[in-house]
């Protein structure tokens, strides 16, 4: 069955929500700022750097872009 979680550390790094499934852990950070340039927040890199999770959205208002 798949879930959803939050993340965060006691420094207070985050990650807006976690999507378990079968396949693994997907991390997925909601922007509603206007982005110009690619950018990968700070508590979804710390997630990234810790967990290596194999594929990590970010969902933002206006940029479209992989990386």
């Amino acid at each position: 069955m798949d879930e959803i979680y939050f993340w965060r550390t006691i420094a207070q790094q985050e990650v807006d929500f976690l999507y378990k499934s079968k396949d693994g852990l997907i991390p997925v950070e909601v922007k509603y700022t206007l982005f110009k340039e690619k950018y990968i927040p700070s508590g979804l890199r710390n997630f990234i750097q810790n967990y290596q999770p194999k594929e990590a959205l970010i969902i933002t208002k206006d940029y479209l872009t992989k990386i």
